[in-house]
């Protein structure tokens, strides 16, 4: 007979299992949530969020010289609309995913992946990125 590690139960060897947090019994084992392996709809609506822009573009550019000087603008609001919905939702996904154990590093990836994009899509939008 063995103590199992988290219930303090008297188990036989044989009805210990190995988890991620250590030897556990059945009873144990059974009660434990699994992490979960898909990744969060509002990290998906994220990166197609953040993917969009490449895809897309409506933008505006002017450019006017005053004195030999020329100085130019450029705004693409299909960039700026993605870059910044995949930023809000990234973060809004992110929150439980860094609250939860155990972390489901899949999907922490994919948000991570998500608001990187949008943060790319916001430079975009304002012309500091090609």
């Amino acid at each position: 007979m063995q103590e199992c590690p988290r219930c303090g139960a008297q188990v036989e060897k044989s009805q210990l299992m190995f988890t991620e947090a250590g030897e556990v019994c059945d009873a144990c084992h059974a009660g434990m949530s699994e992490p979960s392996t898909g990744a969060p709809p509002m990290a998906i609506a994220a990166l197609v969020a953040a993917v969009i822009p490449f895809f897309m573009s409506v933008n505006r550019q002017s450019s006017v010289t005053v004195n030999g000087q020329t100085t130019g603008s450029y705004m693409d609001y299909v960039a700026l609309t993605g870059g910044s919905a995949a930023v809000i939702l990234g973060a809004i996904a992110l929150l439980p995913l860094v609250r939860a154990t155990p972390r489901n590093n899949r999907a922490l990836a994919l948000v991570v992946g998500a608001v990187v994009l949008g943060l790319v899509q916001l430079l975009r939008a304002f012309g500091k990125l090609g």
